[in-house]
């Protein structure tokens, strides 16, 4: 199933072959530069460079208590080498990360926050607000599941997240991410999943 195929109330892959509802979608209005990440078993994601995946970190033994083993990293600051999280919890390696083109993205919320696409596990963000990102549509989706489906609220939603000032708000933002994500989130920090053209 293509993202862009999915609509709210679809139930998609998550961690540990379970499967989480879409309780949000929405397709941008203008076209966005993506980056292709490609992994060594021949799987490939195209995303933001400001989206967020997460990434398996090795943990030396001194830093076994504060290491959890895996961390959030944004498209952008990949490179080959890292080690990305697949479906049944196992890890594969980057082979390639490189400039896609500017296409149409789509932005899709489930409930856990995180997705399977094309066997390869990503979070639903894609700004340095990570969870502050979502919480908004979490807010809405708790208080009633039919708000999000409303279409006055719907409208107002999208008219937000396609604003100049929201993207404004995100670049300005930048001086709270670690500065090895600073170069990728510069040139695209919008509250997006914007996996393009890929299969869930």
């Amino acid at each position: 199933v293509r993202l862009g195929d999915v609509e709210a109330g679809d139930r998609l892959r998550v961690r540990g072959g379970e499967f989480a509802a879409v309780y949000w979608k929405h397709e941008h209005a203008r076209h966005i530069r993506t980056t292709e990440v490609s992994l060594h078993n021949g799987a490939t994601l195209r995303l933001t460079p400001s989206h967020y995946l997460p990434v398996k970190e090795e943990c030396a033994a001194e830093e076994a208590e504060q290491c959890k083993g895996v961390r959030l990293m944004p498209t952008g600051a990949l490179a080959p080498g890292h080690r990305l999280l697949l479906a049944d919890g196992s890890s594969h390696e980057v082979k390639r990360v490189a400039a896609a083109r500017e296409e149409a993205v789509v932005n899709v919320l489930v409930e856990g926050e995180e997705v399977v696409v094309n066997g390869i596990l990503a979070s639903v963000y894609s700004s340095p607000l990570l969870a502050l990102e979502t919480l908004p549509f979490r807010f809405l989706h708790a208080l009633s599941p039919a708000l999000l489906k409303w279409a006055p609220v719907r409208a107002a939603v999208s008219l937000v997240i396609d604003s100049p000032l929201l993207r404004f708000f995100a670049r300005i933002n930048l001086p709270l991410v670690p500065k090895a994500a600073t170069a990728a989130l510069s040139s695209h920090a919008l509250p997006s999943f914007a996996v393009a053209a890929a299969s869930a």
